[in-house]
């Protein structure tokens, strides 16, 4: 009965379906890493207690190395892009505290989520939801 505006409801409405997907599927966005990258991941999980040089994994993937760098720089690159739109997002819509947008956007530390967001956006997280950036200010 609070909610008046109809696409404020329809906001609220289809962000609650995607809280309700994260959760359903583990809390985590949609893997858009390509399969290399996970591999990658994967050997680097399973040799963690082991000296591993960046020539020996990507030896081991038939890759070369400057690919696979290559590879993992633009899949993190996608994956703040997507994290930090939909924080923009939550700054603009919500009264959530920093903090709680950074982590769940996927950063864990609010200091690094601070870092990451002010190197993109230009300003931290607090003055870009104060200024009242437009809606249509989105990242390249």
């Amino acid at each position: 009965k609070q909610i008046k505006d109809a696409y404020k409801a329809s906001l609220l409405t289809y962000q609650f379906i995607l809280e309700l997907y994260r959760y359903c599927s583990g809390h985590a966005l949609p893997d858009k890493r390509p399969a290399i990258v996970n591999q990658a991941i994967e050997l680097l999980e399973n040799k963690y207690d082991r000296k591993v040089r960046l020539d020996d994994v990507s030896a081991e993937l038939g890759v070369s190395k400057y690919h696979l760098i290559k590879l993992f720089r633009e899949s993190t690159r996608y994956l703040n892009k997507i994290r930090l739109e939909k924080a923009m997002e939550l700054l603009r819509s919500t009264d959530m505290p920093v903090e709680a947008i950074g982590q769940q956007t996927g950063f864990i530390h609010a200091n690094y989520f601070t870092k990451v967001f002010k190197s993109a956006v230009g300003v931290p997280p607090g003055q870009f939801r104060s200024q009242r950036f437009p809606d249509h200010l989105t990242l390249d």
